[in-house]
């Protein structure tokens, strides 16, 4: 399994990993490509060093979005405040600790960024992606 930060050529592969992944009734569906790269790729905070892919050769299996919340007064992001915006395996690949790595990989980013707390599945008023 190799691991790698975001290119900017993957958002193909992350649109089909996140439809591929069968996240349940709650979890938005039937969007385009082009939808999913403006809410997770094109903000003006994103960092592709934030999100991590796992790599089965040349097929993405698997992807973590780690990324900040935003300040008190909402003009920044406040980088002590790590969030795990997203976590995905695919279904084939599950079970294999490939989530947990990601994650490792996640936090290893955040801490070196300055988060000194680091938080999954910050919900609506604290993850700037997915939303």
């Amino acid at each position: 399994m190799q691991f790698r930060s975001f290119h900017n050529s993957d958002p193909p592969r992350l649109h089909q990993l996140w439809h591929a992944c069968q996240l349940g009734r709650n979890a938005a569906e039937g969007f385009s490509c082009d939808i999913f790269e403006l809410f997770a790729c094109s903000q003006p905070y994103f960092d592709p060093e934030g999100l991590i892919l796992a790599f089965d050769g040349e097929r993405a299996v698997g992807y973590v979005h780690a990324s900040f919340a935003v300040n008190d007064a909402q003009t920044d992001l406040d980088r002590r405040q790590g969030i795990l915006s997203a976590l995905m395996v695919h279904p084939d690949y599950r079970r294999r600790g490939i989530g947990r790595e990601l994650v490792a990989h996640a936090e290893q980013y955040l801490l070196k960024s300055g988060a000194v707390s680091v938080e999954a599945g910050g919900g609506l008023n604290r993850n700037g992606f997915y939303c």
